[in-house]
C-alpha cells in the first residue's frame, strides 16, 4: 500500500468509530452493513484515484465482507420467523389436541362412560346400552340374576 493509501486507510479509521457507535445504537446490523459498504467505496474510489491496487482490493474485500455479512442477517431473519412459524404450529396442534380430548371426555360422561380422561367410550351397541341400563338399573333382580346375566355375557 502506498504512503497515500495508508492516509486514507488510516482516515477511514479514525471516522468509522464514532460513526460505528451511532450506527450500532441507532440502526443495529443493518446500520453497520451500509457503513463498511460506505467504507468500501470509498477505499475503492481513493485507490483508483491514486492508482493504489492495494486499497482497491482491500475494497473489494470489504465489499465482499459486507455483503455476506448481509446474507448471514437475512438468513438469520428467515430462521427466526420459520421458527416462530413452527411454534406458533405446535401450539395450535396442542390446543386442539387438548380440545379434543376435552370433547371425548365430555361424550364419554355424558353416555355414562365414567369420569375423567381415563373414561373409554362405550362400544356395545344396542344390546350392550340396554345391558348397561339394567345393569344400573338392578334389573329388579338380585345379585344371583346379574351374576347370571354377567355368566350369559361372557358365554356370548
Amino acid at each position: 500500500m502506498s504512503v497515500l493509501g495508508m492516509a486514507v486507510d488510516t482516515y477511514l479509521k479514525m471516522l468509522r468509530a464514532p460513526a460505528r457507535l451511532a450506527a450500532g445504537r441507532l440502526g443495529g446490523d443493518a446500520a453497520e452493513i451500509a457503513l463498511d459498504r460506505a467504507d468500501a467505496r470509498l477505499r475503492n474510489l481513493a485507490g483508483a484515484l491514486l492508482g493504489d491496487d492495494e486499497l482497491t482490493s482491500d475494497a473489494i474485500r470489504r465489499r465482499a465482507a459486507a455483503d455476506e455479512r448481509e446474507r448471514a442477517l437475512r438468513l438469520d431473519t428467515e430462521a427466526e420467523r420459520v421458527a416462530e412459524s413452527g411454534r406458533q404450529r405446535a401450539e395450535r396442534r396442542r390446543d386442539s389436541a387438548r380440545e379434543q380430548r376435552a370433547r371425548r371426555t365430555e361424550r364419554a360422561s355424558r353416555r355414562g362412560g365414567g369420569e375423567g380422561e381415563g373414561a373409554q367410550p362405550h362400544r356395545g351397541g344396542a344390546r350392550g346400552q340396554e345391558r348397561g341400563r339394567a345393569a344400573r338399573q338392578g334389573g329388579g333382580q338380585g345379585e344371583g340374576a346379574a351374576q347370571a346375566r354377567r355368566a350369559d355375557l361372557t358365554r356370548a
